[in-house]
């Protein structure tokens, strides 16, 4: 009889965060039953909430996928986890996708410009004209122009000294050195929202304080 590893986790703000099993590249734990890999999650879900139905995945409330806590798994489809992943700024956007033309520099630079018609701007970065237009209207990388488009609003008012911000420089420091809570939980703390708790982490906004902290 093959004697099963005892499960075991540090209770973090509500998260059974697992510290008892090898996670495998997207910071899942996985367990091996009958010679098969997988996610402890999807085990735990089983045996303390219900079935999973063929093509079903686990989700997490918590956004945290160390998380082993069956309050915070959620069962749904393979779009279902796109959706989420979408609405917590997890998917990746701008140079971290495979098929990006541009990094997020130059098509920072694209914006930013305004001595050149957009067609000497796609001959100079070798792109299509239409990806020029989209930057310039907003309708891709809007990661990165709307938070120019707030630093031009912003003009030099930086940080605290902005009468439109609701963080402190401390408090911007605080959430870019945290490594244990979700953006979710942190924007939940700290009263604000979700994308600007990103763009913090990021480094897209208050970068007078944090590449301080990355330095």
């Amino acid at each position: 009889m093959i004697k099963r590893k005892k499960v075991t986790w540090d209770n973090i703000d509500g998260c059974w965060v697992c510290n008892s099993h090898y996670k495998d590249g997207d910071g899942y734990p996985v367990v091996s039953i009958k010679g098969k890999t997988k996610r402890l999650g999807r085990v735990i879900y089983r045996l303390y909430r219900e079935q999973i139905g063929e093509g079903e995945v686990i989700r997490h409330t918590c956004d945290n996928p160390s998380c082993i806590n069956p309050s915070h798994l959620l069962k749904g489809t393979p779009q279902d986890n796109i959706n989420d992943m979408v609405m917590r700024m997890r998917h990746p956007r701008g140079e971290e996708r495979k098929m990006a033309v541009l990094t997020n520099e130059q098509a920072s630079e694209i914006y930013k410009c305004r001595g050149k018609t957009q067609r000497q701007l796609a001959t100079e970065y070798d792109v299509d004209q239409r990806v020029v237009f989209d930057i310039k209207h907003h309708n891709s990388w809007t990661h990165i122009t709307q938070d120019l488009e707030r630093g031009e609003t912003l003009g030099r008012a930086r940080g605290e000294r902005s009468g439109r911000v609701t963080l402190s420089n401390r408090e911007v420091e605080e959430i870019y050195l945290n490594q244990t809570h979700s953006t979710r939980k942190l924007a939940k703390i700290y009263n604000t929202n979700h994308s600007t708790v990103w763009a913090i982490k990021a480094g897209r906004s208050w970068k007078h304080i944090t590449e301080s902290l990355s330095a």
